[in-house]
């Protein structure tokens, strides 16, 4: 595994609140010296390129998974240099600020990618380390994706899809019942309020984000249904 976005060791922000209370008879055991280990935890490298990739292969012999991609030109340039698979991850938001969630950056890196090495998603945005899906109606998505989701700009979002419908009835009609087909079969995936309670302005209507492929095919099932009624 290379990491490709840890400038340095992150810390949660609840260690780092108590002064980062480092244990002193723990030790990072692939540095102790007493363990074979070498060099400083603390002092990592920060000017990684596509050439460690070949270096680590030729050192090791092993297939590398390069960590912690959020653009397609980089998986791309990753996969060139001999990448064997490509992990889309923030690290949890605890290593660069102001990076998209894992999630929005999934389709573009996904594109680039087309097929030829595996593709592993991972992350959260919120601070317990969640990512979430929200199905839901508006007149107007761009501007409920800012007044309901956006209002933290620390939590990046992202429309994913969106399927016009001829009127607000038959879109409600739609929602509810898509609603109710998940709770039904997904109810462990439905998310309580209390995990973003305080960071989005929303009551319900919020999955976890393994539900993103299920949610996106029954968007596409709905649009190829009323497409006739639409066109």
């Amino acid at each position: 595994m290379l990491t490709a976005d840890a400038l340095g060791p992150g810390m949660p922000d609840d260690f780092k609140a108590m002064g980062a209370p480092f244990r002193q008879d723990m030790v990072f055991g692939n540095h102790d010296p007493d363990r074979g280990g070498s060099g400083n935890f603390f002092d990592q490298k920060v000017d990684l390129d596509t050439d460690a990739i070949k270096f680590i292969k030729d050192q090791t012999g092993l297939p590398v998974v390069v960590k912690g991609l959020l653009r397609g030109d980089d998986a791309d340039r990753s996969i060139g240099a001999g990448a064997d698979a490509i992990q889309v991850s923030n690290h949890g938001g605890r290593q660069i600020n102001g990076v998209p969630a894992s999630i929005a950056a999934l389709p573009d890196v996904a594109e680039a990618v087309n097929r030829r090495v595996p593709v592993i998603l991972d992350s959260g945005t919120l601070p317990n380390s969640r990512e979430l899906v929200k199905l839901g109606y508006s007149k107007n998505p761009s501007g409920r994706l800012r007044d309901q989701l956006a209002r933290d700009k620390d939590m990046p979002c992202k429309i994913l899809k969106t399927v016009p419908l001829e009127t607000g009835q038959q879109a409600i009609r739609f929602e509810k019942r898509l609603h109710a087909k998940l709770r039904k079969a997904y109810p462990a995936a439905v998310v309580d309020r209390k995990v973003f309670h305080g960071h989005i302005n929303v009551k319900s209507e919020i999955y976890d984000v393994s539900m993103t492929d299920v949610i996106l095919a029954e968007l596409d099932a709905i649009a190829a249904q009323t497409a006739p009624m639409a066109s």
